[in-house]
Order: structure tokens, then C-alpha cells, then sequence
């Protein structure tokens, strides 16, 4: 009774540690997977960031293409079309495009920075999870590591024996064991 009731307690550990190994692995399986979404949810808000810049580039052409044409209008109209006077607001207005355009890819790039940082903490986090379930798993090993010792010794020691010493004829004697 003492050699089931061991069997019986040694498979259990291995049975234990094996689905807290299991659940280890598919914990970080999951973590993986949900790295990826986060990445790829990352990944559309950029080019979604991408495009409004775009077309806030865009905008701030044509607004501005609109404000040169109707500086060039009033100076038509005034017949200063041709004065330094109307040359200098095309020029600055030339210069207000050009930093609106220059904020926008600044706020582009600095966009694109914080997605890059997501990414990086994401993918850390994912790392860390599956660094977790293999500590847990050897830690599991470790602390089951006399029970899955004797998983061996007490399959051997629980088989049965066979003896013909002694018999004449082609009788043997079968004993002790799981028989």
C-alpha cells in the first residue's frame, strides 16, 4: 500500500509542476499576444498621425497659396503690385507657411518619439512576463525537485521481481510489484 500511496504522491507533484509549467508558458503566450496587438494599435495611431499631419500641411498651403493671392489682389488694386511693400507681405506670409509647417512636423516627430516609447515599454513588459514564467517554472523545479527525484527510484524500487533460483522445472516465482 506504501509503494501506491508513493506513486500516487510523486505523480501528483510531476502532474502539479507540469500545469503550473504550463500555465507559466501560456501566461507569457498571452502576454506575447497582447504585445503584439499593443504594437500593432501603435503602429495605426502612427499612421494615423501621419496622415494629420498631412493634412494639416496641406491646409496650411492652401491657406497660405489664399493669402498670397489676395495680397497680390490688394496690391493689384492699390497698383502697388510691384512695391517692396507687397513683396515684403508675400515674403512673410511665405514665412508664416513655413513655420506652421515646421510646428507641424515638429509635433509629427515628437508624436512619432512616444509611439517608438510605447513600443519599447510594451515589448519590455512582454520580455519581463515570460522572464516571470521561467523563473516560475524553475522555481517549480526546484521546489519539487526531491519529488521528481524519486519519481525514478520509486518506479524501481515498485517493480516486480523475478526469481528462478531454486526451481527445477520451467516454473518461476513472480513477486511483489505493482503485479
Amino acid at each position: 500500500m506504501a509503494a501506491v500511496t508513493a506513486i500516487i504522491a510523486t505523480t501528483a507533484a510531476v502532474v502539479g509542476t507540469g500545469l503550473s509549467v504550463k500555465g507559466a508558458i501560456d501566461s507569457s503566450n498571452s502576454q506575447k499576444k497582447a504585445s503584439r496587438a499593443s504594437a500593432a494599435q501603435e503602429q495605426l495611431r502612427k499612421e494615423q498621425l501621419q496622415l494629420d499631419s498631412a493634412r494639416q500641411r496641406r491646409q496650411v498651403a492652401r491657406t497660405a497659396a489664399v493669402s498670397r493671392a489676395n495680397a497680390l489682389a490688394a496690391g493689384v488694386a492699390t497698383g502697388a503690385q510691384d512695391s517692396s511693400r507687397a513683396e515684403g507681405v508675400q515674403s512673410s506670409l511665405t514665412s508664416q507657411e513655413g513655420e506652421q509647417t515646421s510646428v507641424i512636423s515638429q509635433a509629427e516627430n515628437l508624436g512619432f518619439s512616444i509611439f517608438n516609447l510605447n513600443q519599447q515599454i510594451t515589448e519590455a513588459r512582454s520580455d519581463a512576463a515570460t522572464s516571470g514564467a521561467i523563473q516560475n517554472a524553475g522555481l517549480l523545479a526546484v521546489q519539487n525537485a526531491q519529488t521528481i527525484g524519486n519519481v525514478g527510484s520509486t518506479i524501481y524500487n515498485n517493480l516486480p521481481t523475478y526469481s528462478s533460483i531454486g526451481s527445477t522445472d520451467a516454473s518461476a516465482t513472480i513477486s511483489g510489484g505493482l503485479v
